[in-house]
């Protein structure tokens, strides 16, 4: 990622760089979600095949959470970058669409700030 974002902006200072480096240590398990897309599908368009993995991205994180772990949805410009792709030995139609960071929660969840009843959140339509 940080030889990447070199690449990209040569005159990134170091501490950018070094930023780049520690992203991939944040956390100890990293899911890298790709679409594997078949831009010529006779059925199925090629942005319903990312909202196909976006969703399965989702039931992940859902999934994770639901066990206990934290997990959050990361993308950034190395997820569009050709080097990050060549490295992780992508194809030329894949695309990266998180980077699902996942790991033991620190601390209890914050709660709601307030209650709201259901019908706070409906659209009344009229009758």
């Amino acid at each position: 990622m940080a030889e990447a974002l070199a690449a990209r902006d040569p005159e990134a200072p170091e501490s950018l760089l070094e930023k780049e480096r520690a992203k991939p240590l944040r956390a100890p398990l990293i899911i890298t979600v790709v679409a594997r897309l078949q831009p010529d599908h006779p059925k199925i368009p090629a942005d319903e095949q990312r909202q196909a993995v976006a969703s399965a991205a989702f039931s992940i994180m859902l999934a994770m959470h639901a066990q206990g772990w934290g997990c959050q949805w990361k993308t950034g410009a190395a997820a569009r970058d050709t080097r990050v792709h060549q490295a992780l030995g992508l194809e030329p139609d894949d695309e990266i669409i998180a980077y699902l960071y996942a790991g033991a929660v620190a601390g209890a969840p914050p709660r709601p700030r307030r209650e709201m009843p259901l019908e706070d959140f409906l659209l009344s339509l009229p009758a």
